[in-house]
């Protein structure tokens, strides 16, 4: 295996300026600086990737406590949800952050046991929290009606009108530039 050693950079950067405040010359700065430290690490192939990171030795998902404790994260939203007045509840502004707590809940809970988030377990559950509590939360359908012929007409005889005027000043200036000539 081949070994590459890394020069590791100074902790902290080192001052421009000498102890009096006045600018060092360049002798003075090479002899306040610190030497690097070199690192033994491992070459690592250029279709790998690393993490700098410790990595734990991988564990399966266990879905059947993920069932149990996103279970726990909804019955908790349920209760601080009972404290909201039901004519609020389609209103978000009134329960981000009690939604917020309930997001971050299933997260931490999906990665405490080793699955990853969101997943299709979780996906439900939400769904389900979803149909319970805001099920009666549709968006009006906004009905678009033409309007009135009077105000269509002018709508539509302005721009043509506009632009016959913008092609017959083009056309007069540009006969009037070949007399000016």
């Amino acid at each position: 295996m081949d070994h590459v050693y890394v020069a590791a950079p100074p902790q902290k950067p080192l001052p421009a300026f000498g102890v009096d405040g006045r600018r060092g010359d360049k002798q003075q700065l090479r002899s306040r600086r610190t030497c690097c430290v070199l690192w033994h690490a491992p070459t690592v192939p250029a279709n790998e990737s690393f993490s700098l990171e410790p990595t734990a030795p991988w564990r399966p998902c266990n879905e059947s406590r993920l069932q149990w404790e996103v279970e726990v994260c909804g019955e908790d939203f349920k209760k601080e949800m009972d404290h909201i007045k039901l004519q609020y509840w389609c209103n978000l502004t009134h329960f981000i952050s009690e939604y917020y707590r309930f997001t971050q809940c299933t997260e931490v809970k999906s990665k405490m046991v080793h699955c990853y988030w969101p997943n299709p377990l979780v996906e439900s559950y939400i769904i389900r929290i979803h149909k319970h509590f805001f099920s009666n939360c549709t968006n009006r359908q906004v009905v678009y009606v033409d309007p009135p012929d009077k105000t269509l007409t002018v709508l539509i005889l302005v721009p043509v009108f506009l632009t016959l005027a913008m092609i017959a000043l083009v056309v007069w200036c540009s006969k009037r530039s070949d007399i000016l000539a």
